[in-house]
């Protein structure tokens, strides 16, 4: 009996023993899984930290990108508007025929570079997902026409034969014929520059059409030069060209096809190429766009603007606000051809004290200027009573620039180089508006 208990007791005790070694076990456990958590807590925000770092950085750095690209725009667009208007006023002077080639010759390489840079903006709205279609009624013949008309006088130079065939096309659309036109565009100037004889022909049709509207082929054949089976899968990517005897032949930045085919894209469609070396290529593209209503055909001659502007609102006061000597002059001259009376202010300083006086019906706004900029002048105008028209005419060319300019108070937006008829046709515009009220 007492060897019985002594054993329950050795048992009691042994087993007493090993639940203490069990809790400082457990105990020992519980502090390294603490220490771990802790630890692996700490690692995580750590990474938190840097992922936010991270973003922080593509943040700025997208905003350095952008405000990059709108220094580099203005500094681009104003001394292009500068050559282009000057070209314009030495033709509206008159012009020897010799004198008139160079004039030509100076405004294909301006607008060769603006379109360059607008391939560059393009691409960068296109990298930073900010693409946005508009949606508009439009005449399909008039997008047609307006796109003939930019490239159809280079053709006829070099003697190449150009062809428009529409198959049965809806004659009123709906969608973005502004892009639409761009990518054509892109499609026709590489037909242009890469046909030397022959002809090159435009054709679309309908290849399906439903309820939701219609999917457009579009189409550019040209007999030029062709391009290696080895170069056409690539040619839609950034940057990718032909090879290099006829990038330095012909040159380029091999950035339309990449812009086109985002464009297409963005519009449910596809684009594709076929290519013969020494025969000639087909582009394709398709697009889907719904149906549009009736819109009034866009007038074919441009001067008519301009006799409404000198009939019925000569001695106009305009304000334009511009830093720079070259813009100042074209502009000023311009304004005065249709029989405005234009004032000038060199920043945005003067042009508040002088568009508060009420004296101007229009003011022509710069947006990076010295002293106060035009975004910030507006404000002011509009917090002081001014109900002037304010119109930017800028070297911004941003859809961001376009929003603040409208959150300022502005009533429109207009993109150096400015082309005369579009200047005219936005004071009529202005102007009419006024009128009526």
């Amino acid at each position: 009996m007492n060897l019985l208990v002594i054993l329950l007791i050795s048992l009691l005790v042994g087993m007493a023993s090993w639940l203490c070694v069990l809790r400082r076990e457990l105990a020992q456990l519980k502090d390294k899984l603490q220490c771990d958590v802790v630890h692996r807590m700490g690692e995580l925000q750590a990474q938190n930290a840097r992922l936010i770092e991270r973003v922080e950085q593509a943040e700025a750095a997208t905003k350095a990108k952008s405000a990059f690209l709108a220094s580099v725009s203005h500094e681009i667009r104003s001394p292009l508007n500068a050559i282009l208007g000057m070209a314009h006023l030495m033709r509206r002077a008159g012009t020897t025929p010799h004198q008139t080639g160079q004039l030509d010759r100076i405004d294909c390489a301006a607008r060769y570079l603006l379109a360059v840079l607008g391939d560059v903006l393009d691409l960068s709205k296109i990298e930073a997902g900010k693409l946005v279609l508009e949606s508009r009624d439009f005449r399909l013949s008039d997008m047609i026409d307006s796109v003939v008309s930019v490239i159809g006088d280079s053709m006829a130079a070099k003697g190449v034969a150009f062809r428009v065939a529409m198959e049965d096309m809806p004659e009123f659309l709906r969608g973005d014929d502004t892009r639409l036109s761009q990518a054509l565009l892109n499609y026709l100037s590489n037909a242009a520059k890469f046909t030397d004889s022959g002809s090159v022909t435009l054709s679309g049709r309908v290849e399906a059409r439903d309820a939701a509207g219609f999917v457009l082929h579009f189409q550019v054949v040209d007999t030029g030069i062709g391009i290696s089976p080895g170069h056409l899968p690539h040619l839609f990517q950034p940057f990718e060209q032909a090879e290099g005897s006829t990038t330095r032949r012909f040159g380029g930045t091999g950035l339309g096809l990449s812009v086109t085919r985002k464009i297409v894209e963005a519009m449910g469609g596809e684009v594709g190429a076929e290519s013969v070396p020494g025969r000639g290529s087909r582009f394709w593209l398709t697009v889907n766009l719904q149906q549009g209503a009736e819109t009034q055909a866009i007038p074919a001659v441009h001067s008519v603007t301009e006799e409404m502007l000198v009939r019925h609102f000569h001695g106009t006061r305009v304000l334009l606000v511009e830093d720079e000597p070259l813009n100042q002059e074209v502009a000023l001259e311009l304004l005065r051809d249709v029989g405005f009376e234009p004032d000038l202010a060199v920043n945005g300083i003067q042009a508040v004290e002088m568009g508060l006086t009420g004296a101007y019906a229009v003011i022509l706004m710069d947006m990076q200027m010295p002293i106060m900029d035009g975004v910030e002048a507006s404000r002011a105008l509009r917090a002081g009573g001014c109900n002037a028209s304010i119109v930017a005419m800028t070297g911004n060319a941003l859809a961001d620039d376009r929003i603040r300019c409208t959150e300022a108070g502005m009533d429109g937006f207009m993109t150096k180089p400015v082309e005369p008829e579009e200047l005219f046709a936005t004071l009529l515009r202005c102007l009419s508006g006024r009128q009526a009220v």
